[in-house]
């Protein structure tokens, strides 16, 4: 065996098929443990089933549950299970009594069935008990103490009453000490009661992502859902470095900003910045307040929205007079900086000399990408822009001329495109082997040959780049295009941030889903199929 550290190893067998995972157990010790750690590493409960079934099974080994680092939970399904159990009793109560004399009719001229028969019967009732809402719970405090490795926990609650669930109250003492990535997506009612945890501190806790559910929620429960979820942040506010949070659906969350102290290490912020209707005037914005607060530590900040601008609506945010002097990287939704388009263009002025990435998420106009790259562009010597990603409404060789002139050091570009143009024929939808032929073909898209004229594309440094458009019920990346813009562009060595060139096969995978519907509502999915490839 090649002598490489165990970290490496452990690396190496996250990119492994099952096939090949379960063929390690049986070449040694050491890949036996490799394996195992990577069959267990992660967890997930969220649906009663017989994979869960396995695993309650096989993590009362306290070896397999040792190995457990990321657990994800979601204990409706569980209190749902009750109802599913109490309905079916009830029916089968009134079915009986129904019919009553027809089954005694029936057992009368039903012939015995054979010892193999009565074994199925077995089988299936002890299958039937497993599944119930009583063994579920129980077997889950048997394990819950095993699990005394969680480095990540994730909890979705998506129930409005707050029934129990006497197993994750058993977890959180036995994951205290280990804990560094929390997520929770937890309803109003269950957030008011849950806090303050029954642990003493979760110490090693660096990231935290919450989602409060606050469907038809009272405004005086929201309002102590927000007390709540804040005093629990400043709570572990000593280690926390990463703060996600979002609202579902949007509402005004001053009040959770409000109650927010200061946190030293805090250098990544995620938040939904929607709101359903405008702030008073004279009203602070407390969100821009808090990021203000951490002008000093902020490096990583993500403003994004969930309710498109209207006259209903707004957002809780300006980034007027906002200063972060060590800001690396920046994602911002469109709707964002179409609000204020003078004080973003100012705000990433200011900042040039720091940003080190930009991500714009949703489409911006041809007019609204050349007044961004007259503000960030590369003759400025001190903008130092190095990864930009932009959603457009279609791309064509001149645009991709003027990103390889004004951004001339840029190292990654991410394409999120809805069109091909170009200058004699109409728009196209490029299908995901787009373009077809390449010259000396005479069948070329009009888009390749004007491309191939523009000479700065060969003095470019750019690095890696992706291409993609949305099909259907995902995201469909064009490797075609990209290896066709790579031909042109020398220094590209990587496509879609890989560290490599290599185009998978298949190119694409259709996003898996359940049912027989695709999750984009049509009955037959078109995912891939669609566009042209020339």
């Amino acid at each position: 065996m090649v002598d490489l550290p165990p970290e490496i190893w452990c690396h190496i067998i996250r990119y492994l098929s099952l096939a090949t995972l379960q063929s390690l157990y049986e070449v040694n010790r050491i890949f036996f443990d490799l394996a195992m750690d990577e069959k267990y590493r992660v967890i997930t409960f969220d649906r009663v089933d017989n994979y869960l079934l396995r695993m309650l099974h096989s993590l009362r080994n306290i070896d397999i549950a040792r190995r457990v680092r990321t657990f994800s939970v979601t204990p409706h399904l569980f209190h749902e299970l009750e109802f599913v159990e109490e309905n079916e009793e009830s029916e089968a109560s009134d079915a009986g009594k129904r019919w009553a004399f027809s089954n005694v009719l029936r057992r009368m001229i039903k012939h015995v069935g054979s010892r193999r028969q009565h074994q199925t019967r077995k089988r299936e009732k002890h299958s039937i008990f497993s599944k119930s809402s009583v063994h579920v719970t129980e077997a889950l405090l048997v394990i819950m103490p095993l699990l005394t490795n969680i480095h990540e926990f994730s909890m979705d609650w998506d129930f409005f009453n707050d029934f129990p669930a006497p197993y994750i109250d058993v977890l959180w003492p036995c994951i205290s000490q280990t804990l560094q990535d929390l997520r929770l997506c937890v309803t109003t009612t269950k957030l008011n009661s849950m806090f303050p945890l029954p642990v003493v501190a979760l110490p090693h806790v660096r990231n935290l992502r919450i989602i409060i559910k606050c469907h038809h929620s009272p405004a005086d429960e929201l309002a102590n859902a927000q007390v709540a979820v804040a005093s629990f942040v400043n709570w572990i506010k000593d280690s926390l470095e990463s703060l996600s949070v979002r609202c579902m659906p949007m509402h005004d969350m001053s009040l959770f900003y409000e109650n927010l102290g200061h946190f030293e290490h805090l250098s990544s912020m995620d938040l939904d910045l929607s709101l359903p209707a405008p702030l008073p005037p004279d009203k602070p914005i407390r969100s821009t307040l808090f990021i203000q607060q951490h002008g000093q530590t902020v490096r990583n900040l993500s403003l994004l929205t969930s309710l498109p601008l209207t006259p209903w609506s707004s957002y809780q945010f300006t980034f007027s007079n906002l200063k972060l002097s060590n800001l690396q990287s920046l994602t911002m939704s469109a709707e964002i900086m179409a609000m204020s388009w003078e004080h973003t263009l100012a705000f990433l002025k200011g900042h040039a000399a720091v940003l080190e990435s930009l991500e714009i998420d949703g489409p911006i106009a041809p007019s609204e990408l050349a007044r961004l790259l007259s503000i960030l562009n590369h003759r400025n010597p001190a903008c130092i822009l190095s990864k930009f990603s932009v959603s457009l409404y279609q791309l064509d060789s001149r645009l991709v001329a003027n990103f390889a002139e004004d951004l001339q050091r840029l190292k990654v570009l991410k394409l999120q495109i809805g069109k091909i143009a170009c200058e004699t024929m109409f728009s196209i939808t490029p299908g995901q082997f787009f373009p077809g032929h390449l010259p000396p073909s005479e069948d070329v898209h009009p888009f390749i040959n004007e491309l191939r004229t523009y000479e700065s594309l060969a003095k470019w440094d750019l690095r890696d780049i992706t291409i993609q458009r949305r099909s259907c019920c995902g995201e469909l990346v064009l490797w075609n295009l990209m290896r066709f813009c790579a031909d042109h562009i020398r220094a590209i060595s990587s496509f879609a941030e890989n560290g490599d060139m290599d185009i998978p096969d298949p190119p694409n995978t259709r996003p898996k889903f359940d049912g027989e519907y695709c999750p984009d509502g049509r009955v037959a999915c078109a995912y891939g199929l669609d566009g042209e490839t020339w």
